[in-house]
């Protein structure tokens, strides 16, 4: 085989893996609690500040943290659970 064909085939391995990646975390967080899933979209997706979210959600600093950590952790650990089959 040449080299470029070798290449292309890793390309579209990669690139197949990276779409179900991305439907993984997309579903995972769409199934989030909405006390999870609404600060990780305003951070993740919008790009805003923890003072932002703490603003538009009414609650404080240190929870938006704490609710940002939970949902990364759910993410990852539906993320690990999918790689490992």
């Amino acid at each position: 085989m040449s080299y470029i064909f070798m290449t292309l085939q890793r390309f579209e391995k990669a690139a197949k893996l990276y779409s179900e990646l991305d439907k993984v975390i997309k579903h995972s967080i769409e199934n989030l609690p909405a006390q999870y899933r609404i600060p990780i979209v305003l951070r993740e997706v919008q790009g805003l500040t923890y003072n932002q979210i703490s603003n538009i959600t009414n609650i404080s600093i240190g929870t938006v943290k704490s609710r940002l950590s939970r949902a990364r952790s759910i993410i990852q650990n539906k993320v690990k659970k999918y790689a490992n089959g």
